[in-house]
């Protein structure tokens, strides 16, 4: 009898391991898909278009398969969480102005990506005055730029592609959820588990 009981107390241990690592790998898993972005807004926007935004770009990412986490300002996530950790400046009309003068940037431009910094500059005005133009949200076309200026940091080099969310220039005709395709999801999700 104590040897039966030793037995099964030796697999029901056995069996509580196995979970438990299985679901440490599940959450390891979890952990490897998530980005916590680091938004600094400049730009003045009224909230419910920065929140639309967020709300936007966080699906994109989700039909991916990647969590977003999104940090306001000086209200810093600690960096050793084995998240990939990007910054998204949305920039005044003033600070735009003057990084289109230092950098020539075309006047269709929406934002830009610096992939050595882990840096994305919006260039809301523009998205403003875009979405005005065309009766348009500015929230949701916001959303869009950061998707796509995002997944340039987290792509190779260009990271256009002829459909999606990484076409040269937003689709103002539709309104449904663009998407990354499925190559730059698989690359993105690649990128994502390198950063831990």
């Amino acid at each position: 009898m104590a040897k039966t009981a030793r037995t099964l107390t030796t697999a029901l241990a056995v069996s509580a391991t196995l979970l438990t690592a299985r679901g440490a790998t599940a959450s390891d898993a979890a952990a490897r898909a998530t980005i916590v972005l680091h938004v600094d807004d400049f730009s003045g926007l009224p909230a419910d278009d920065l929140n639309a935004a967020v709300t936007v770009a966080g699906r994109i990412f989700a039909s991916a398969g990647i969590r977003t986490i999104w940090v306001y300002g000086r209200d810093r996530a600690p960096r050793a969480d084995g998240a990939l950790h990007l910054t998204v400046l949305v920039l005044s009309k003033k600070m735009a102005e003057r990084k289109i003068a230092n950098d020539l940037v075309d006047s269709n431009v929406l934002g830009q990506a610096a992939s050595s910094c882990g840096r994305a500059y919006i260039l809301s005005h523009r998205i403003k005055e875009l979405a005005t133009r065309n009766e348009r949200r500015v929230g949701d076309l916001l959303g869009r730029v950061v998707a796509h200026e995002v997944g340039h940091l987290l792509l190779p080099e260009n990271g256009h592609s002829p459909t999606g969310i990484m076409t040269s220039s937003l689709d103002l005709n539709t309104t449904a959820l663009v998407a990354f395709t499925s190559e730059q999801t698989a690359a993105i999700r690649v990128r994502v588990a390198s950063a831990n």
